[in-house]
């Protein structure tokens, strides 16, 4: 203590020093790693436990650690869109809302809230290969793992019910199975699987963790702290066990004693493609339904029977069971639906005649230009698939490349793929005679490309900010872009837009168009909808203004500004090479990014103002923006990289092209 006196002169030393003595603590606390930890836990109490951070770590394959990372992304928005699009048609639509609807809706949520709770913590441990977790932050995600999964499983015996009733006893079907009965059989699956969970946070409160605090998988769960911790008490896993035959075995029996039945009967319908229906309905269900039944029991009654599963064999278990069903799920239970999709493209169940059950294109181009352009459009269109699905496979297989900037080109790259597929085959067919468009399909074409125009205006803001940083703080680069500061930024560019245009949505379904169908337009957007719509409030414009500020105008000039500031730095460079370089590669990323913005924010603004633009202009400005830029995308922020340049030659060379 003496020696900590003497070592600070001044009130101002000594408030620096223990400052920095707080830091080491903290650091030292909260970082405990392998080595680190029998030391500490010999200065604690025997029964103490280390509550304050838990440290997740998977073992992977580093050759296929980025296919994985883009695949998880790719089936997590799967995901959520067809989830939230199920979400919003059943709440939007009154003939939905039936007691089998109301269980589809609340599967839904279900997946929606698992995926969320799992999916991005697991891209994040790929990308960090380690990833600390507060000890509060660990039993949420354990207690939402289990009570998920338990309602799913609940839910999924619910159904098989509401199936069993509707096919044995068709006529008692609507005294039997109500709203509220359904409503209360949601409720009691809740509330039965709250019940465990009270059982489980005793239990894991109980646990101490002397030996390590590294959990060997891919998120928490119950079994892996248990595995990890000091208590050897049979207690722990012997009530794992229990659960899974309870929620587990039992549930599955149930399921597969209602579709025997249900089989049963089917065999006993003469029609033969009625009978076909029936099985080919059963058979989706079922694989379904063991997709998450089969891996979640095998990895809970497995641990809880001694039998201890290689770290690699139960995060492939519990990866299967948590991931796959909530993609598939929309697409077995609601998009193979007839009612569901009767809705969702208006053939039928129309709630009044002013609606219509679809859109007529009437996308004027001169008749002696047709056949040229589309020559033009399918070019442009096979060129932007070969380029950007080559640098996402560049990036995908090259660790080297796994770099902050590289993950903002990847992710540029995936949305152009996704908006000229939206985009580029529906005009081509248009221009083909196909000028028609049934009213789901359309709303969904409409919503892409709002959603990917706005995230892609973002991510282009996001790489102006990286470019700025590497240029004007270049010795800091490293630690503001981090992998870390990627994920975050992620996240905002992709969840900020989707919620702005699910309200935009929301509006368009308000619409109804009892003038016309014909859109003088070659795709569905927000503006065409609006143009045609019966309605004049001036809240549908509304939308339209605050995106073009948003998404448009704000992005431009914070982009305009980062180059300008680049440009300024370059400008004091001594070597003419490198100013020349510097200024090439501004001047070329500010072309781009105008291609893009500058049309989409005159045909938006305009529009909102109240300017009617001619059809050719708005088409002709409409269709430079969102078809032009991502075939130029990869050239100017691709190919011209050196890295990545390298790295395409020595894919051709290993492929001997």
């Amino acid at each position: 203590m003496k020696h900590q006196q003497t070592a600070c002169v001044g009130s101002s030393g000594c408030l620096q020093l223990f400052r920095h003595q707080q830091e080491n603590l903290y650091i030292s606390k909260l970082f405990l790693f392998h080595e680190d930890f029998p030391a500490a836990c010999a200065q604690m109490e025997e029964n103490q436990s280390i509550k304050f951070s838990l440290l997740l770590m998977l073992s992977f394959v580093t050759e296929i650690r980025s296919f994985t990372v883009v695949t998880l992304v790719i089936i997590y928005l799967t995901t959520l869109f067809g989830n939230l699009l199920i979400i919003l048609v059943i709440i939007l639509d009154h003939h939905l809302q039936t007691p089998m609807f109301l269980c589809i809706g609340a599967l839904a949520v279900i997946d929606v809230l698992q995926s969320t709770n799992v999916v991005p913590k697991m891209m994040a441990l790929l990308l960090f290969d380690t990833s600390p977790v507060p000890y509060g932050a660990c039993l949420l995600q354990m207690l939402l793992v289990f009570h998920l999964q338990t309602v799913e499983a609940l839910l999924f015996t619910l159904m098989a019910y509401d199936r069993f009733i509707a096919v044995i006893y068709p006529l008692r079907y609507p005294q039997l199975v109500t709203g509220r009965t359904m409503w209360v059989g949601v409720l009691v699956c809740n509330f039965i699987s709250g019940l465990p969970i009270i059982v489980y946070l005793i239990f894991v409160t109980e646990l101490s963790f002397c030996r390590t605090n590294v959990l060997p998988y891919c998120f928490c769960d119950y079994s892996t702290m248990v595995h990890v911790s000091c208590n050897e008490n049979a207690k722990y896993l012997n009530f794992l066990s229990t659960i899974g035959i309870t929620f587990g075995s039992t549930s599955l029996t149930v399921i597969l004693i209602s579709y025997g039945k249900i089989a049963h009967v089917a065999l006993k319908i003469s029609s033969k493609e009625g009978k076909k229906k029936i099985f080919d309905v059963l058979v989706t269900h079922l694989l379904v339904v063991l997709l998450f039944y089969l891996p979640l029991t095998i990895a809970f009654i497995l641990p809880g029977l001694g039998v201890k599963l290689s770290a690699e064999a139960y995060n492939t278990l519990v990866i299967v069971a948590t991931i796959l069903p909530p993609m598939m799920n929309p697409i077995i239970y609601s998009f193979r639906n007839k009612p569901y999709l009767c809705v969702f493209f208006r053939t039928s169940y129309t709630p009044s005649m002013n609606q219509t059950s679809e859109f007529v294109f009437l996308c004027t181009i001169d008749s002696q230009k047709k056949s040229y352009t589309i020559v033009m459009l399918a070019v442009v269109y096979l060129v932007t698939l070969f380029g950007n699905f080559l640098v996402v496979l560049v990036i995908a297989m090259n660790p080297q490349l796994q770099k902050p900037m590289y993950f903002g080109i990847a992710a540029l790259a995936i949305i152009d793929l996704v908006g000229s597929t939206n985009i580029i085959p529906k005009i081509i067919a248009v221009l083909s005679d196909w000028a028609t468009i049934p009213y789901g399909p359309c709303l969904l074409q409409m919503f892409l490309v709002l959603y990917l125009g706005a995230a892609e205006s973002y991510l282009l803001v996001f790489m102006a900010c990286d470019r700025y940083v590497a240029v004007v703080h270049p010795l800091r680069y490293s630690t503001l872009v981090t992998k870390r500061t990627i994920l975050a930024a992620g996240t905002l560019i992709y969840i900020v837009p989707a919620a702005f245009i699910l309200a935009m949505l929301i509006l368009v379904t308000e619409l109804s168009f009892c003038n016309t169908n014909i859109l003088n337009y070659c795709f569905c957007d927000y503006s065409s909808l609006i143009e045609i719509a019966c309605e004049e409030n001036p809240k549908y414009f509304l939308p339209l203004s605050i995106g073009s500020f948003v998404f448009g105008i704000f992005p431009f000039l914070f982009i305009l500004l980062s180059y300008m500031r680049i440009a300024y730095v370059a400008l004091k460079i001594s070597s003419v090479d490198g100013k020349k370089k510097t200024l090439n590669t501004v001047t070329t990323h500010v072309l781009v990014v105008g291609l893009f913005l500058i049309p989409l924010l005159l045909s938006y603004l305009l529009t909102a103002l109240g300017v009617k633009l001619s059809i050719e202009l708005y088409n002709t400005m409409i269709i430079v923006a969102n078809v032009v830029p991502p075939m130029f995308n990869p050239m100017i922020y691709s190919f011209r990289n050196k890295e990545i340049r390298s790295s395409i030659q020595k894919l051709f060379k290993s492929a001997k092209f």
